[in-house]
């Protein structure tokens, strides 16, 4: 949860804000987890996270609603190349090139909001990662993964 499944819950909560419940199971090792599944409850639809240290599998994330789905094929602090695939046969391709170097757009924001001293950015900004963090440590605590300052 501190590690590879931050990138998933930013992901998530970055698409579809502060879930209404969450829950995490995990396999533990010597009070640590190496793998786990994160369940996100929303008003009308609920999220998997998945992810491991222990195993290897394919990375990608997917989301399906009634209508079809969007796929990546990427992991989600990459996403690359978005498609979007229709129950009626349309298909749609998206891809930025940012997964390329994807460190590069995230330091061009923050040059920019410094630049232009967008305080109101910088404090949403600040509130998101604020969110999910305070999620991730109830996930983390659920889990019966406890550090000393929680003590």
């Amino acid at each position: 949860m501190m590690d590879l499944n931050l990138y998933n819950l930013h992901f998530v909560m970055g698409l579809f804000g502060q879930p209404e419940a969450q829950h995490y199971f995990a396999n533990v090792e010597r009070g640590i987890d190496t793998s786990g599944v994160a369940v996100l409850t929303y008003p009308d639809f609920i999220t998997i996270c998945s992810a491991a240290k222990d195993s290897k599998g394919k990375s990608s994330s997917l989301i399906q609603g009634t209508k079809g789905y969007i796929e990546t094929r990427l992991s989600p602090n990459l996403v690359g190349e978005v498609k979007l695939v229709l129950n009626d046969g349309r298909k749609e391709s998206f891809d930025d090139g940012s997964s390329q170097a994807r460190l590069i757009p995230e330091f061009q924001a923050f040059v920019k909001i410094i630049n232009d001293n967008d305080l109101e950015t910088c404090y949403n900004e600040l509130e998101a990662s604020l969110s999910v963090s305070k999620v991730q440590t109830q996930l983390r605590k659920e889990a019966g993964i406890i550090f000393p300052m929680d003590k």
